[in-house]
């Protein structure tokens, strides 16, 4: 008796025997990087989970915002703040889809609350 992942790897040779050549091999590159991104989400630890989903502005920034200033000021900081989010999702997905070798930030030790 086969198991799952045996059941999952004959189904996936069986599709791929079925292929013409260059379709085989586009399905292949597809799912070598789609693997390769399940893997490096799943390998992810709370701290960095934490750290790529978080979009909320330090209590720094917020103070920044709340203090007067003119409307010129606020529009920068506000770009500003915005920039500095978007290149952190950038550089948390070129590591999931392994443009990069390393996740913007070191996963925390491994213990309880960091699995």
């Amino acid at each position: 008796m086969m198991s799952k992942n045996e059941s999952v790897l004959s189904a996936i040779i069986k599709h791929l025997d079925g292929l013409d050549r260059q379709p085989c091999i586009d399905t292949i590159d597809d799912l070598i990087h789609r693997l390769q991104f399940e893997r490096r989400w799943r390998s992810l630890r709370k701290n960095q989970r934490q750290h790529m989903l978080d979009e909320s502005l330090s209590d720094a920034a917020k103070e920044a915002l709340s203090r007067p200033q003119t409307e010129e000021e606020r529009d920068e900081r506000i770009s500003m703040y915005a920039r500095a989010m978007y290149f952190r999702r950038c550089a948390w997905m070129e590591y999931l889809h392994g443009e990069s070798d390393n996740p913007p930030i070191e996963a925390a030790e491994k213990g309880e609350d960091n699995e």
